[in-house]
């Protein structure tokens, strides 16, 4: 799923690139994206609360949306192939592993 922020929530994201700089938000993005993955690994332990996993998926989600519109928008252009191959491969895979 795709969350789509408000005008005015892409404002404060964009303030927030513009304060902290490039450099520090793209720390950001990784940042938050080892904390979604931490509590995805809690969550597959069945150790994970619904309140913290969300809270760090909506941390991403912020974090995504200056990634990829003020951050690297030039990347804007190469995700969708990339996704393309990605799932392409990801069927491939499990069809093997299928018939296996």
């Amino acid at each position: 799923m795709t969350y789509e922020l408000t005008e005015d929530q892409c404002a404060v994201c964009a303030k927030a690139v513009q304060h902290f700089g490039r450099r520090s938000q793209l720390r950001k993005v990784a940042e938050e994206l080892r904390e979604l993955a931490e509590e995805c690994d809690k969550a597959a332990d069945g150790q994970g609360d619904a309140g913290s996993l969300a809270l760090e998926r909506a941390d991403v989600a912020v974090v995504l949306h200056q990634f990829d519109n003020l951050l690297l928008p030039s990347l804007r252009a190469l995700v969708p192939a990339k996704i393309e191959s990605q799932i392409d491969r990801l069927e491939k895979r499990i069809n093997e592993e299928q018939n296996a």
